[in-house]
């Protein structure tokens, strides 16, 4: 047995045991004993934000660029209700975060004392699982439980500890460090041959890759090249397989390039890859497809799921390339190289609108000659996403976003996340001017931090994807409007260098200057609300 412990001091020990680095979160009273004893020791670095949903953000974010357990804490009431926002991201794109959060002293639970809500159901829809510390000597069972959980199901897990246990001590040994955390189980290849068999017959298939195909980018090129197969890619694939590839077509969804939509649709088979969206707006429901996936929940369960192989992408696909025997459709392939030359062609004539507003795809195309290869770029929610996913010419960039939460404010958070982890990696937050609005005050944890982020902001004054959507819908574009203060002079007023620009001609000089400037800098560039091409179709769906 150790010596007397508070709980507090237990929480900080017992995460660092289980490999834990940051917590992040935002100072109130029912955690005011957790940030004492995070104040009097060094194994952990606690990242003051200035909102939950920012430290909820970059918990999330942690975990997406390491595949580690992020922690957020938050006070009790308004405090945890704020954090919401930043788990509803991990829990939807399914990686492990832990909240911890203050609850009202032992005695007043259940009762109407301020901040207090019954925490276990306000998060319900969110986690994995959620515990209640109710008794000093629990504390390190519960927090075992919940580490254990979020790694093991990627996903999110919370535990609340009342006010005046956080000082109340125990006697219980730590759990020592597990090597085997975060070991996977092994690859299940039994299906192999099953899903060569059908790739071999296909005589028009397509690869569609997701964000679970990271790492596999020669493996890929491979099997693409040893099929005769058209390269698609989600947003969160983007950049696995950069544009220059001779087999990649672009992207799905309303970022993407109408002519892989068009192949999706004419392909007689699809090998899916770590996606675990299935855009089936865009591309025939009818497709037989081969899923391979690290996680057997996320398989596709669709009639014309011809069959599955679960694990490492990376470990499938050499083993599957072995059984491809077949020889390229000569005629496919004119068809795969004639829609890239339209695709290409189409990006050059957008990316060089010289327009005002700045065209999105301008700014885009800006960015892709600025930005360092091997630079993080964290995306907000937005309009600019879907031009991004649209124009933006990738080189090796590993990028960051919401996936399927979809949340306005998750950019700036995100790339000050990215920039404690990575100091000497440049770090761009490519954000509209509605989800930049929504954690401005996250300027100050840039500052404060002295975080180099890059940001910027595409102003057009309006919610232009709701706009947009609206219009098309015959409905009026109520409420999408936006009043912007200057951008660039509130980052000035944070201490922030912050350039405003509105002539095309001039936008190439300011990023490319900007992005090679030491520190941070905003740039705010007055943009256009004009929609993508594919932005129609997911509207006239919606009607």
């Amino acid at each position: 047995m150790q010596s007397p412990t508070t709980v507090a001091q237990t929480i900080i020990d017992q995460l660092h045991e289980f490999g834990v680095e940051y917590i992040f979160g935002v100072s109130g009273d029912a955690i005011l004993d957790l940030l004492h004893s995070l104040a009097q020791q060094s194994k952990i670095k606690f990242i003051s934000t200035r909102h939950e949903s920012a430290a909820g953000f970059m918990a999330s974010s942690y975990a997406k660029l390491t595949g580690k357990l992020g922690v957020c804490v938050a006070t009790s009431g308004p405090g945890m209700a704020n954090l919401l926002n930043g788990l509803g991201d991990a829990y939807s794109d399914k990686v492990p975060v832990l909240a911890i959060t203050g609850q009202v002293p032992t005695p007043k639970i259940g009762t109407e004392a301020k901040q207090y809500v019954d925490q276990q159901r306000f998060i319900e829809p969110l986690a994995a699982y959620s515990g209640m510390v109710s008794s000093p000597d629990s504390i390190i069972q519960l927090l075992d439980r919940a580490v254990r959980t979020a790694i093991k199901q990627k996903a999110v897990t919370h535990l609340s500890v009342p006010k005046d246990l956080f000082s109340k001590t125990h006697t219980q040994d730590l759990i020592p460090e597990n090597p085997f955390l975060y070991r996977q189980s092994p690859s299940d290849l039994s299906n192999l041959s099953k899903a060569a068999q059908f790739l071999n017959q296909c005589n028009k298939p397509m690869i569609y890759i997701g964000r679970g195909a990271q790492g596999c980018r020669q493996e890929i090129r491979r099997l693409a090249e040893r099929l005769g197969a058209g390269v698609v890619s989600t947003l969160g694939a983007k950049g696995i397989i950069p544009e220059s590839y001779e087999f990649m077509l672009g992207g799905i969804g309303e970022g993407g390039s109408e002519q892989a939509a068009t192949l999706l649709n004419e392909c007689d088979g699809l090998l899916m890859i770590g996606a675990m969206w299935y855009p089936k707006t865009f591309m025939s429901t009818s497709i037989p497809f081969v899923q391979i996936e690290l996680e057997p929940d996320h398989i596709h369960f669709d009639k014309n799921l011809y069959t599955a192989l679960i694990g490492d992408a990376q470990e499938i696909l050499g083993p599957l390339e072995n059984q491809i025997t077949r020889t390229p459709n000569a005629l496919w392939l004119n068809q795969i190289h004639s829609a890239r030359a339209e695709w290409l062609s189409q990006m050059s004539q957008e990316q060089n609108d010289a327009s005002t507003p700045i065209a999105p795809a301008r700014i885009m195309s800006a960015l892709s000659k600025a930005v360092n290869s091997d630079a993080i770029i964290t995306l907000d929610t937005g309009d600019h996403t879907v031009w991004f996913n649209r124009s933006f010419q990738t080189d090796g960039q590993e990028l960051l976003f919401s996936g399927t939460w979809r949340t306005l404010g998750f950019g700036l958070p995100a790339a000050n996340a990215a920039q404690l982890l990575y100091p000497e990696k440049q770090v761009v937050a490519v954000v509209g001017d509605g989800g930049f609005a929504m954690n401005l005050s996250e300027l100050a944890t840039t500052v404060a931090y002295r975080l180099p982020v890059k940001m910027v902001v595409l102003n057009n004054s309006s919610l232009a994807m709701e706009k947009n959507k609206m219009k098309y819908m015959g409905l009026d574009p109520f409420g999408a409007d936006l009043v912007n203060p200057l951008f660039s002079q509130v980052a000035v007023a944070f201490g922030i260098p912050g350039i405003r620009v509105d002539d095309p001609n001039q936008l190439d000089k300011v990023i490319t200057e900007s992005m090679q400037t030491p520190g941070p800098v905003l740039i705010e560039v007055i943009s256009s609300t004009q929609p993508t091409p594919l932005s129609k179709v997911k509207a006239a769906v919606s009607v």
